[in-house]
C-alpha cells in the first residue's frame, strides 16, 4: 500500500523532517450524531449521617453508565489518519494527505468526521459529607471517582477501530482506568477554602518505535509505564461585606509543582497535555459580582 502512496521505497524511506503541519477545522458535510444510553443510580442518605452530632447531611452515589454513540463527531489525530490510509487506501482518510513526488507529507488535512461509532461504559462513584456548624467554622469532604471499564470507537462501517484502549497511552491521548478528586472544605461566615487532589490512574505506552530504548521502563518488551499522578489544588474566597454580590477568590493549582509523567511516544514536551495539566504550578485571582 505504501508504494500505491507515492512511498518510492517502503523499506527504506524516511520522512525528511520530523514536525508536520495539521491543518483542522469543521465539516459542511457532518451528520448529526444519535446515542443510546443506559444509567442505572442510586443514591443512599443514611439517617446516622444526618442532622447528628457530628454530620449535617451524608451521602453515598453510584451510577452505571453504558453509552453508544453513532456517527460521533470528532477529528482524528495525524498519526490515526495515516495508519488509517496505509491500511485501507480509503480516500476518506488519504485525501486529506498531500505527499511531495518524493514521497514526503506536505501536511495533513485532517478535518472532523462522523466515526462509525463509540462504545463506553464504566461507573462513577460519589461520597459527599457536611459537618455541624462550629464555633470556628464550618467542615465538609467529598470524594469521586470514575471508572472506564470499557472503550471502543470503530471508525468506518469496514469495522476498523480506533487505536485506543482504556489505561494505555496512544497517539497523545489516553483514558485512565480510574480518575478521582477528593476535596476538603472549610468554611467560616463569608470566608470558604477548600483543598483539591486529583487523581489519575497509571498508564502503559508502546516506545518501541520511538528511538528511546535507553528510557523505556521496559525496553525490552517495549513499553513504557506512566506511573499514578496526583495533583493538590489549595483555593480561597471571601464575600466582601458591601451592597453588591461580590466575592474575590484566588488559588493555587498543583501546589506541589508535581510533573506529569513523561511520555516517550508524546510529540508535545514528552507528556500528554489532554490527560494532564500543564507543568507547573498555576496560581490565579479572581473577581465575580451577581446582579
Amino acid at each position: 500500500n505504501c508504494e500505491a502512496l507515492g512511498v518510492p521505497n517502503p523499506a527504506t524511506f524516511e520522512q525528511a523532517n520530523a514536525q508536520i503541519s495539521v491543518v483542522t477545522g469543521g465539516n459542511s458535510n457532518l451528520n448529526p450524531e444519535t446515542s443510546k444510553s443506559l444509567t442505572l443510580g442510586a443514591v443512599y442518605s443514611p439517617t446516622w449521617g444526618e442532622n447528628t452530632s457530628w454530620s449535617q447531611k451524608l451521602d453515598f452515589e453510584v451510577t452505571y453508565y453504558n453509552i453508544k454513540i453513532k456517527d460521533a463527531i470528532q477529528a482524528s489525530d495525524a498519526q490515526t489518519q495515516l495508519d488509517r490510509c496505509v491500511a485501507t487506501l480509503d480516500p476518506v482518510f488519504c485525501g486529506g494527505i498531500s505527499r511531495s513526488s518524493g514521497g514526503n507529507i506536505n501536511g495533513f488535512d485532517n478535518t472532523l468526521f462522523n466515526l462509525g461509532k463509540i462504545n463506553t461504559k464504566g461507573v462513577d462513584l460519589g461520597i459527599n459529607w457536611l459537618g455541624n456548624e462550629t464555633g470556628i467554622g464550618t467542615f465538609g469532604a467529598s470524594l469521586s471517582a470514575t471508572r472506564v471499564s470499557s472503550y471502543e470507537a470503530i471508525a468506518t462501517d469496514s469495522g476498523l477501530t480506533e487505536p485506543r484502549v482504556v489505561g494505555v497511552e496512544v497517539n497523545d491521548s489516553a483514558i485512565p482506568d480510574w480518575r478521582a478528586t477528593a476535596r476538603l472544605s472549610w468554611s467560616i461566615k463569608d470566608v470558604n477554602v477548600s483543598w483539591t487532589a486529583r487523581y489519575t490512574s497509571d498508564l502503559t505506552e508502546d516506545c518501541d518505535q520511538v528511538g528511546t530504548f535507553d528510557n523505556c521502563s521496559n525496553a525490552a518488551a517495549g513499553k513504557n509505564h506512566l506511573g499514578s499522578t496526583t495533583f493538590h489544588d489549595l483555593r480561597a474566597s471571601w464575600k466582601l461585606p458591601t451592597e453588591l454580590d461580590l466575592t474575590i477568590a484566588g488559588g493555587i493549582n498543583n501546589i506541589t509543582d508535581k510533573e506529569p509523567p513523561i511520555c516517550q511516544s508524546c510529540s508535545l514536551n514528552g507528556y500528554d497535555a489532554s490527560t494532564y495539566d500543564l507543568p507547573g504550578r498555576y496560581s490565579y485571582v479572581e473577581a465575580s459580582v451577581k446582579f
